[in-house]
């Protein structure tokens, strides 16, 4: 009863001392709108693909992971989430090495109760850490030092900022004043005011996404709500929507209205939906699907072009695009993707018998497995993409 009274009184206050304007949705794509009616077609993963590398995560107590939920990255660094297990955020460099653990747990002013989502201020090289139960956001250096707090005035599930303002996504059920089941909220960095989205006047484009709300490359913030096929891109009063899929054999809406599980597993074998995997690059979007034929991936140029669509294969001669299949994080034209050591070392005699007696991929195989044990940490590819000509 007390925490809902603090709940009724800190509305009451945000409510009186912040000022509101409705932003306005464009639906004009930026992108053409693409068409995925067919999904025979199987495009080699190899002929898409630059160059790749990857890093051995550093494994100590201090650094030690448990899942990687989120990632951010740089030319420099490497910034990982641990939510669930560790409930920490870590910066390793990108040749793996541990650099920082940032924050402490715990209720004093410079503390977090619990990091619920995090942000990566790259101009001003600050890390931003999202306390939703303590409703702030502290501000720390690269190098782990803390820097000032940001007091929330709602609950929100998830936050980006850019250089004009923080965008949040809140929920009805974390917040009782507010109206509607969604919102994006846009806060201003200098003072309170707030331009919001209510998400049921976003189209529902007929198709089913999994996806997360909101991310943030290359400086923009995009965000794809629960029932659409686009991906919209957040703008000081704008949201307008980047890049649009039409699928042939996607859920209508009315089917969305009643779904339930049970329906959803069986629509699944005749039906394709978004799967909530995307990262927008410098030069490409990538999209994951899942059909009724597996998960098909989609790499879309920014003119609007469909340049690959591909599914996952086994590559003898390069072995390390076997381990291409759920990308996380993108920086200007690269993918990346970590893997956990357990994953890895399964494919260890699979992927040496197919090697044979090429030397050169038997030592790319011997580089990779060493030093790695099942108490290793993640190893983290990064695939490169051609760039479009």
């Amino acid at each position: 009863m007390k925490y809902f009274s603090l709940i009724i009184v800190c509305f009451s206050l945000f409510s009186c001392t912040s000022k509101f304007s409705k932003g306005k949705y464009v639906i004009d794509t930026i992108h053409p709108v693409i068409t995925l009616d067919r999904y025979e077609k199987e495009f080699d993963l190899q002929d898409f693909i630059e160059n790749i590398s990857y890093c051995k995560l550093e494994t100590s107590p201090e650094s030690l992971l448990g899942n990687i939920d989120k990632m951010m990255v740089d030319s420099s660094s490497l910034f990982i989430f641990d939510r669930y297990t560790c409930n920490a955020l870590y910066r390793f460099s990108r040749s793996g090495k541990f650099i920082t653990k940032f924050g402490k747990q715990g209720r004093g002013p410079e503390e977090y109760i619990e990091i619920y989502d995090f942000d990566v201020d790259f101009d001003n090289k600050q890390v931003l850490l999202f306390d939703l139960n303590g409703r702030k956001i502290q501000y720390y250096s690269f190098d782990g030092e803390y820097l000032r707090t940001r007091k929330v005035d709602f609950l929100a599930t998830e936050f980006k900022c850019n250089r004009q303002f923080i965008g949040y996504k809140i929920e009805s059920s974390y917040n009782p004043s507010v109206k509607h089941k969604k919102y994006i909220l846009l806060d201003t960095l200098d003072e309170k005011e707030y331009t919001y989205f209510d998400s049921r006047d976003i189209p529902k484009k007929f198709s089913y996404t999994l996806s997360n709300t909101m991310n943030k490359y290359n400086g923009h913030i995009y965000i794809s709500p629960r029932y659409a096929n686009s991906i919209y891109k957040l703008d000081s009063c704008y949201l307008k929507e980047y890049i649009h899929v039409r699928l042939k054999d996607s859920i209508d809406s009315k089917t969305l209205k009643t779904i339930t599980d049970e329906k959803f597993e069986i629509l699944q074998q005749t039906h394709s939906y978004l799967d909530g995997g995307w990262v927008i690059l410098a030069d490409y979007s990538y999209l994951k699907m899942k059909t009724p034929k597996g998960l098909y991936n989609v790499c879309i140029s920014t003119d609007g072009r469909l340049i690959s669509g591909y599914t996952q294969k086994i590559h003898p001669m390069n072995p390390l695009l076997t381990f291409f299949s759920y990308p996380i994080a993108g920086w200007e034209n690269e993918l990346i993707q970590p893997v956990s050591s357990s994953i890895v070392l399964d494919q260890k005699n699979m992927l040496y018998i197919l090697a044979q007696d090429n030397l050169k991929v038997m030592r790319l195989l011997d580089d990779l497995y060493k030093d790695v044990s099942e108490n290793s940490n993640q190893i983290v590819f990064f695939y490169q993409l051609k760039k479009i000509n």
